[in-house]
């Protein structure tokens, strides 16, 4: 689906800037899933061993006098940027412990995987030099990294730190996450290195990966000097790791996070575009999601809840020009472009929630599972959890099984979606609502972060009844349940975004109903005492109500 964007959207919009990221480099779907690592360490294998090949290759042909030195340190720089562009979005196209190492200690990687990138790395540059052996003998070394002629190992051990530290910095500056994805990692990762080589190949070779002198050092068994070539790129990741830390935070920021992997699986570029392409036929019209928020742009000094609110209102309505249901349903839809999973839940979701409608206003139903959506999208949570919180409610609200998610979008977001749905067997209000709590603590960080989102939801929703219009007793339960559940999330989930900003919610929602009492007190006495305000509830009286 073509979206027109102007040149600021990044500053103006970052929700819809970051979809536009995620269309251009897919998701980290496929990038996370356990069942296609034999495809991610095949990958980092061929990689490494092109990687090798031209690089020890170089050094054995310059080393014969039959090619230059530019060109010796040049090629291998191409040979990564090739890499990247062809196989990048399928492992990440590491190449190189540190890399590896690098993208694990920002935690951008999980540890878990880095011993197979590794191991997988120095075999695939076993069989590059093994190649080379077989071509042209054990000459040159094997286009070994050693220091040069006139050069110490403490220089070229310098050298190493100085020039991984740069190398590193540029993979973290311009990777998605923890893979090198897309033209900008390929041109500024393959540049790096070939400028490097240029000036820095006569003191220490440029190798700047333990994995490239690994393999011509076993192959030929010559040693010489080798630890250099180990604990200086190490050392150099490291400080490139501090760095990047300084500069933007422990992890890629959600944009980052959301960027992708590539597709892998099967008929997902179809499925990536079908959603768009109904919506384009008028097939499917997901409506808007109205905020009761005040128009305007979040003040940067804003505390974190109020600006996470504001800027959550901002991205809804400041969209230049007026605008009707089913342009606003086109943008809140647009919100999803590009992240496959959650375009395939939100399609399904729409087509079970048809011909429902919300009790507030009587819009379509699914206006909450969007606005549950979003709020897990702009918290940079994963796709599977933003897809999860569109579905949570089919189960509760449609005839949909548990069986049938389970089949459509994997067992994992089957079971996210049943602990955040309530047990239809318990016929009491309060009782069902503390077991689902109860569930909801004993669950992870995934299914306290749909939960919140919920909940952050339903207590808009409950904002936007006046008091001529809610069923105060019901509202009363309800509000109740939300900060009991306010509670438990602060006690399970206390550093998650979302619990800062339903508190911020909920704190809006009894201001708000305290100045609608003091209104109607103004203009009869009677008409307050009918609708007393909510009181906020201390964190003692929360914990009796949990």
């Amino acid at each position: 689906m073509p979206i027109q964007e102007s040149s600021n959207v990044a500053l103006h919009d970052p929700e819809r800037a970051q979809h536009l990221l995620t269309m251009e480099f897919g998701d980290r779907t496929e990038f996370d899933d356990p069942k296609l690592e034999y495809r991610r360490l095949f990958s980092e294998l061929l990689g490494t061993f092109f990687l090798v090949l031209v690089a020890a290759g170089g050094g054995i042909l310059h080393g014969k006098g039959q090619i230059s030195l530019a060109a010796a340190v040049v090629a291998p720089g191409l040979m990564v940027l090739a890499i990247i562009l062809f196989m990048g979005a399928v492992s990440g196209a590491h190449l190189n412990p540190a890399v590896s190492l690098a993208f694990a200690t920002r935690g951008d990687f999980p540890w878990k995987r880095v011993p197979g990138y590794i191991i997988t790395q120095l075999l695939g540059a076993t069989l590059a030099c093994l190649f080379l052996l077989a071509v042209f003998g054990n000459v040159e070394h094997l286009g070994a990294t050693l220091p040069g002629p006139g050069y110490h190992d403490w220089q070229a051990f310098l050298m190493e730190i100085a020039l991984t530290a740069g190398l590193l910095s540029v993979i973290l500056g311009t990777a998605s996450a923890a893979q090198n994805v897309g033209a900008l990692g390929a041109l500024g990762v393959g540049g790096y290195i070939a400028l490097a080589g240029l000036w820095s190949a006569p003191v220490s070779g440029t190798s700047m990966n333990p994995a490239r002198s690994f393999g011509p050092a076993l192959v030929s068994g010559d040693w010489t000097a080798y630890w250099v070539y180990v604990a200086g790129p190490l050392i150099g990741a490291a400080i490139a790791v501090g760095c990047a830390i300084i500069l933007r935070g422990r992890r890629g920021d959600p944009i980052s996070r959301a960027a992708g992997s590539g597709v892998l699986t099967p008929g997902r570029l179809e499925e990536k575009a079908k959603l768009s392409r109904k919506i384009d036929e008028g097939k499917v019209v997901p409506p808007g999601l109205e905020q009761p928020s005040t128009p305007g742009a979040p003040h940067p000094r804003q505390p974190r809840a109020e600006r996470m609110i504001a800027e959550q209102t901002y991205d809804i309505i400041n969209d230049d020009v007026p605008c009707n249901l089913a342009v606003r349903s086109r943008r809140a839809a647009d919100r999803f472009v590009g992240v496959p999973l959650a375009q395939a839940a939100l399609e399904f979701a729409s087509a079970r929630h048809a011909g429902q409608y919300r009790e507030i206003d009587r819009a379509p139903f699914i206006a909450h599972p969007i606005e549950v959506g979003q709020l897990l999208g702009r918290d940079g949570q994963p796709e599977e959890v933003i897809a999860a919180g569109l579905l949570h409610d089919v189960l509760e609200k449609t005839a949909t099984t548990s069986a049938e998610l389970q089949h459509r979008f994997g067992t994992r977001i089957a079971r996210l979606v049943q602990s955040v749905s309530n047990d239809p067997s318990i016929d009491n209000y309060e009782s069902r609502k503390r077991e689902l709590r109860d569930r909801v603590a004993r669950g992870d960080s995934d299914t306290c972060a749909i939960f919140a989102a919920d909940k952050i939801s339903k207590v808009r929703e409950l904002a936007q009844l006046t008091a001529g219009r809610r069923d105060e007793t019901k509202a009363r339960a309800e509000l109740a349940h939300y900060r009991a559940s306010l509670t438990m999330l602060r006690r399970v989930a206390g550093d998650l975004g979302l619990v800062d900003l339903l508190d911020a919610e909920l704190n809006r929602l009894v201001a708000a109903a305290h100045r609608e009492a003091a209104a109607i007190a103004r203009a009869g006495g009677s008409a307050a005492a009918t609708h007393p305000p909510p009181q906020r509830a201390s964190h003692d009286e929360d914990a009796r109500q949990h």
